[in-house]
């Protein structure tokens, strides 16, 4: 209903979409027509909020895609609490972080503000301490990132993510 009515209105003047109150609701056809509706009618998008959305890492990948695709001059995605590196069963997995990545070096983009509090960066769940079993793999695509001509991010959330200083 509402990619019908931004189809039909002025989709091109939205600048935010929150998702965070519904993300755990969506079904896997919604979440394709939203990201349909985003490559077509949303491309004024400054502002993408999904965070704690329950979306499985299909859906998610699909809606960022779209959201890259579509040329929208984001300047702020949070993702935070979106279990971006963890495929069922429990597995890590760096496929949605390589899109986000991608994102955030892509010419000409605008994102400044990338939220990834709890998203499982190291492999370990959120709240959870540095422990055996982690991994680096997810730093290291957004360190690489980070490290790009094109990246001009200016606030990076990485907590809640198992990560501490150490000398």
């Amino acid at each position: 209903l509402v990619c019908a009515l931004l189809a039909r209105g002025r989709g091109g003047a939205v600048r935010a979409l929150d998702l965070s109150a519904v993300g755990a609701n969506l079904r896997p056809a919604a979440v394709s027509a939203l990201a349909a509706c985003a490559c077509r009618h949303l491309r004024a998008l400054t502002h993408v909020s999904l965070q704690d959305c329950a979306l499985k890492r299909p859906q998610l990948e699909q809606l960022l895609r779209a959201l890259s695709e579509g040329g929208c001059p984001l300047h702020a995605l949070d993702l935070s609490g979106t279990g971006l590196c963890v495929s069922p069963p429990a597995r890590y997995t760096t496929d949605v972080l390589r899109v986000v990545c991608d994102l955030m070096v892509a010419p000409g983009n605008a994102l400044r503000t990338l939220g990834l509090r709890g998203t499982c960066l190291l492999g370990l769940s959120p709240g959870a301490e540095h422990a055996d079993g982690h991994t680096l793999a997810g730093v290291a695509l957004l360190c690489d990132a980070l490290r790009h001509e094109h990246c001009h991010l200016a606030e990076l959330d990485v907590s809640d993510n198992g990560m501490r200083a150490t000398r």
